[in-house]
């Protein structure tokens, strides 16, 4: 009855091997590569043992750690788990398909073919159904077919493909799919993650001097707490066959479909927030101003292609149910719990860019007025 999981050192994994060792008495192992020069024992010392969010947490003889690669594993480092938990997944919007394929799709595939008579966990994504704002996704299978067009990003396009690969298997398979993952409700120790809370970052620490942000802007936003434990309570749910569920901001829920006005608000940052232009328009205006510093545009340009995709506003049917907090309480939850990644604040770069936007806003009004003479 022990659990295998992968992606243990991530936003979601982490969370996620907390809980189980606090709401389980179950058994587990995870999987940790070396990454970058650093030892899978040397990643697991520092990683979990010593950080914040275990503080308090009895982690024990429960745990075993398989020191390897998901694309390296054996039916041996599987042995004795019935239940497995793939959590491991590259999550960044701008990486290369290839490489998108290998870890989204055949390493999904590796894992699967080792564990067919066990029940297994997929963490999905929401944003897995193809682009359409014009309904709510409901919890069920989507139709094969579809093309890298029909997606925000190729990091959706494979997360759909992971998908199609399981609608074709026989076993037990929960797909957990998840909408972007927000800050806890509990005062956790915090950790980076990413999408909006990777954006918060940047900005609460002066990293980001512009950023483009629309008016419409809607982001679907579920605690990392509260799936962690929905997940955990899926354990306990016999079934047959294949069960999809979405964790995600409720549909008409105006606290987890995020606003631009409470979460972006410009007063909140240095950063020059701009709204009133089209995308296209900013990354022209982008290019003229940080022509000396490619590393500066680069940031920029990464943050907001980010931005541009979860700004189709996709709305969701979520099959969790959420604590109900106001927008403005959920909302500094969020920001506090970012401000306690930035170890301090740069008073001087704070001035310095609020000099330049004023000199960037002062371009663009006088040559917007004197294209429209």
């Amino acid at each position: 009855m022990s659990i295998f999981l992968t992606g243990a050192t991530g936003y979601v994994g982490k969370h996620l091997l907390r809980s189980l060792l606090l709401l389980t008495d179950r058994h587990i192992t995870i999987c940790i590569r070396e990454k970058k020069g650093t030892s899978a024992s040397d990643r697991f010392q520092k990683e979990i043992v010593e950080h914040g969010l275990f503080k308090g947490v009895e982690i024990g003889a429960r745990l075993i750690i398989v020191k390897k690669d998901v694309a390296d594993l054996n039916v041996g480092d599987l042995s004795g788990c019935t239940d497995i938990i793939h959590c491991a997944a590259n999550v960044k919007f701008n990486s290369s398909l290839d490489l998108l394929m290998k870890e989204n799709v055949e390493a999904l595939k590796t894992l699967y073919s080792l564990c067919k008579e066990k029940r297994f966990y997929h963490i999905s994504t929401c944003y897995v159904h193809p682009t359409n704002t014009q309904k709510v996704y409901e919890s069920k299978r989507i139709e094969s077919g579809l093309e890298k067009s029909d997606f925000i990003c190729e990091y959706a396009y494979t997360k759909y493909l992971a998908e199609q690969y399981l609608y074709e298997q026989t076993g037990v398979i929960d797909i957990i799919r998840l909408s972007c993952v927000g800050a806890p409700i509990e005062d956790l120790a915090p950790m980076r993650g990413g999408a909006h809370l990777a954006l918060l970052e940047l900005l609460a620490s002066s990293k980001l001097p512009d950023i483009w942000i629309p008016e419409n802007l809607q982001i679907s936003a579920v605690p990392v707490d509260i799936l962690c434990k929905g997940i955990v309570d899926r354990i306990s749910r016999p079934h047959d066959g294949i069960e999809i569920v979405q964790y995600a901001a409720p549909p008409n829920s105006k606290t987890y479909n995020m606003r631009r006005n409470i979460y972006f608000n410009e007063k909140s940052y240095s950063t020059k927030i701009w709204t009133g232009m089209s995308y296209a328009h900013f990354l022209v205006w982008m290019s003229i101003f940080y022509w000396f510093s490619p590393t500066i545009l680069k940031r920029i340009t990464d943050a907001n292609d980010v931005i541009s995709y979860v700004v189709m506003n996709q709305v969701f049917h979520s099959d969790i149910v959420l604590p109900e907090l106001s927008p403005e309480e959920y909302t500094r939850k969020t920001l506090a719990y970012v401000q306690k990644l930035v170890k301090s604040k740069n008073t001087i770069m704070d001035w310095l860019l609020y000099l330049f936007s004023f000199v960037k806003t002062a371009l663009v009004w006088l040559f917007d007025s004197w294209i429209e003479e």
